[in-house]
């Protein structure tokens, strides 16, 4: 940030609109046509250890003359034979060459069994258990001594759920198993993940997203307005949401309603619990971006990195929101920040480059960092780091001061502000009207529903009377936030219990381009429950 103003907001209430993952839309005519023409598909049906058949799609190049490698993706929006054609990523990789094996996890589309949302990793504990772990030992273990021209070696990867099978798949414990890239993966639910923030509800629309999932998508969900913020206010309380009667099937949405406070049902689904475990190598992929998962992966990557000493695990930060590498687009803007270079098309060279040394032996991986973020400011862009967060970092501290004010130096003297919080007029996380997220998908309008409120000019809450600003001095040097950034914060509250958001924002001159000038775009945020300020296990 240079010459610019930081700025930030404590709001009374956020009513959180952050979508999670949606299913791939069917695949166009020319990525159909590009996939029929380019591979051979094979239909087949895998047994699992406890009988449950699995859909799988195994896709050859139609003119292999040599072994080769599998790339899978275990996925639980369902396949299609148009993903080669339609996913930039997954064409850079095919040109490297892989048998690549589409799965549908157990209990979604055309496969056998139920499916259980985000379950407890069991099998490490318990060696009757069948979970997604299990499931992909058995198929890789059918592809390597089944299918003939190939090569024992598997990379696994996939955004968002598809991720969280990544990472399963890396803790199952298979040797053919040689790399993962889990991307976005939903790694902890309670604590910034999909469905809480800290003990408060954060992608609302879990309601829908939830049976949804577990019901192989065959609901139709109607809603009397076309404003997100709208339609959840007059709902009322999350527990008296019920779309459906799968909803009230739900372990999962049954939690969910039941208390905020960190149960051992969340708790035992933390995958970072875990990935200090894996032994395989894995590119752990997050957008600074991403609304629906980026405390997870983060949290994910640190416990794999921690005691890494052959330097096996990596991570590559970008500018970017869900899944929004793997799309055609190649990473040059997001919402209003334009970017010098393409971002997403970067990733993409990276993944193939890893893949291609752990699965085919070829090339080095001795120029590739252990972390790769990208610095969205002026003058930003690729930076190399050992750790992340960096470990040489200055600490910068500014103060709430009097008059509204924010600065570098202590205030002389006590100050405070207040405000009045309307439960019933609650601080929106965008400009109205907010779109939703349905069955059929999300219906985006001007996309501010799907992570965009992440990059929203800030301006359309600064005036409301329930939101609080305090203001520094334009900056006289740039300021690179490469760390954690912490908000201490002293306050009370006359309610019996209250929700903080907070915000630091970077505000831009004056005299930049008509859609920068004077924007207020948020850096980072946090969110605190009150009650569960000490312990998010038990409230006081």
């Amino acid at each position: 940030m240079k010459n610019t103003v930081l700025s930030s907001i404590a709001a009374g209430l956020l009513l959180a609109t952050s979508p999670v993952a949606v299913a791939p839309s069917h695949a166009s005519s020319d990525a159909r046509s590009y996939t029929e023409h380019s591979y051979v598909m094979e239909t087949v049906k895998l047994k699992m250890r406890d009988g449950v058949e699995l859909h799988t799609e195994i896709m050859r190049p139609r003119n292999q003359d040599k072994p080769l490698p599998f790339f899978m993706i275990r996925t639980p929006y369902g396949t299609s034979n148009g993903w080669l054609g339609r996913d930039g990523r997954l064409q850079e990789l095919a040109k490297d060459e892989y048998i690549f094996v589409f799965q549908e996890m157990r209990g979604t589309a055309r496969s056998g069994g139920d499916f259980v949302l985000n379950p407890p990793f069991i099998s490490k504990t318990d060696e009757t258990a069948v979970d997604e772990a299990t499931d992909t030992y058995d198929t890789v273990e059918w592809l390597t001594n089944n299918i003939e021209m190939s090569v024992p070696n598997v990379g696994v990867s996939g955004c968002s759920y598809d991720g969280y099978a990544a990472i399963l798949a890396g803790l199952s414990g298979h040797p053919a198993i040689k790399a993962i890239a889990p991307q976005a993966a939903m790694g902890d639910l309670y604590r910034g993940d999909d469905f809480f923030w800290n003990g408060i509800p954060f992608a609302v629309q879990g309601p829908f997203f939830i049976p949804e999932m577990e019901a192989r998508r065959s609901f139709d969900t109607r809603f009397d307005s076309s404003d997100a913020y709208d339609w959840h206010l007059k709902a009322g309380a999350l527990k008296d949401i019920q779309p459906t009667a799968h909803a009230e099937k739900s372990p999962l949405w049954s939690e969910l309603v039941k208390t905020d406070r960190l149960t051992d049902f969340w708790a035992s689904r933390v995958l970072a619990d875990h990935t200090d475990e894996l032994e395989v190598a894995s590119l752990h992929v997050m957008g600074w971006f991403d609304g629906e998962d980026f405390p997870g992966p983060i949290t994910a990557f640190e416990a794999a990195d921690k005691n890494d000493r052959a330097g096996k695990h990596r991570a590559i930060i970008g500018p970017w929101n869900h899944c929004m590498y793997n799309q055609p687009e190649p990473g040059t803007s997001f919402g209003p920040l334009k970017f010098s270079e393409p971002t997403a098309d970067q990733y993409k060279e990276i993944e193939a480059k890893f893949m291609r040394y752990h699965l085919k032996g070829e090339g080095s991986l001795r120029d590739m960092p252990q972390v790769q973020a990208y610095e969205t400011g002026v003058g930003g862009g690729w930076k190399e780091l050992r750790k992340f967060p960096s470990q040489n970092v200055e600490n910068k501290a500014f103060y709430f001061g009097p008059s509204e004010t924010l600065s570098t130096a202590e205030p002389g003297a006590e100050s405070y502000g207040s405000y009045i919080s309307d439960p019933l007029k609650p601080v929106s996380n965008a400009k109205r009207p907010i779109d939703f997220f349905t069955g059929d998908g999300m219906v985006e309008g001007d996309g501010k529903a799907r992570s965009l409120f992440l990059v929203e000019d800030q301006r359309f809450a600064q005036g409301r009377p329930d939101v609080m600003v305090w203001t520094s001095e334009p900056l006289k040097e740039d300021v690179v936030i490469n760390g954690r950034t912490i908000l201490k914060m002293y306050a009370e509250s006359t309610g019996t219990d209250v929700d903080w958001i907070a915000q630091l924002i970077d505000v831009y001159p004056d005299n930049r381009d008509p859609v920068m000038s004077g924007y207020r775009i948020p850096v980072t945020r946090g969110a605190l429950r009150a009650s569960l300020r000490n312990d998010l296990r038990q409230p006081e």
